[in-house]
């Protein structure tokens, strides 16, 4: 919850008012009892810092409907996109397309900007 806070910080951007994507490391094994430990953090960052924005969350690990389908019950009043199998950075953006057949796939491009030193 403090990396993703600190991240949002960083980029100078406020974790109550602006929109943003809270990606989830790579390292994270895909264990049920990891999902839950992810569960409880993001319902207490969404605690912590109610937005009016959906909370779109994204991971490398395919594991985005199972983590949908547990995180729905806990946040039911919060618009939720979970995004699985797309490797983002710090500082990425990321750009998130129509959903097609029926709502279970959306295409994302991930846009890393470079600026010359």
């Amino acid at each position: 919850m403090n990396a993703w806070r600190q991240a949002l910080l960083q980029l100078d951007l406020d974790p109550q008012t602006d929109a943003y994507v809270l990606a989830l490391p790579a390292t994270l094994p895909v264990r049920y009892a990891a999902l839950l430990t992810v569960i409880n953090a993001l319902t207490a960052f969404v605690a912590r810092y109610p937005n009016p924005h959906p909370l779109l969350v994204v991971a490398e690990q395919d594991f985005g409907k199972a983590l949908g389908m547990l995180l729905r019950p806990q946040l039911p009043q919060l618009p939720l996109a979970v995004i699985d199998e797309v490797v983002v950075r710090a500082g990425d953006y990321i750009d998130i397309g129509t959903p097609l057949f029926g709502g279970s796939v959306v295409p994302v491009t991930v846009k890393s900007l470079a600026f010359p030193s």
